[in-house]
């Protein structure tokens, strides 16, 4: 119940940061490179909905199991590429 609870709270501070940098005009990217193991997927699928609900413009992906994910599940996200070996963004994933 405490790890919910924190969960929650964490979601709500970051909606209410993603709702001051929307004011100033500022794009907001969450970090979501983990490389995803099939227990976990449930999970991360509802935190992904959650993402695009509280108005996340973008998710930074490595594993292209979360890009599809992500794509299936809170497709408003757009997807951005980091590579695992330095750490470079691109901004891609179209051919999904």
């Amino acid at each position: 119940m405490l790890v919910l609870m924190q969960q929650t709270l964490a979601l709500k501070n970051l909606a209410e940061a993603i709702r001051l940098a929307h004011i100033l005009d500022v794009s907001v990217y969450v970090t979501v490179n983990i490389l995803i193991g099939d227990s976990e997927l449930t999970a991360l699928e509802a935190y992904l909905k959650d993402l695009e609900r509280i108005g996340v413009d973008a998710i930074i992906v490595q594993d292209l199991a979360v890009a599809k994910l992500a794509q299936r599940v809170a497709p408003k996200l757009a997807l951005a590429w980091q590579y695992a070996n330095d750490g470079c963004y691109i901004r891609c994933c179209s051919f999904l």
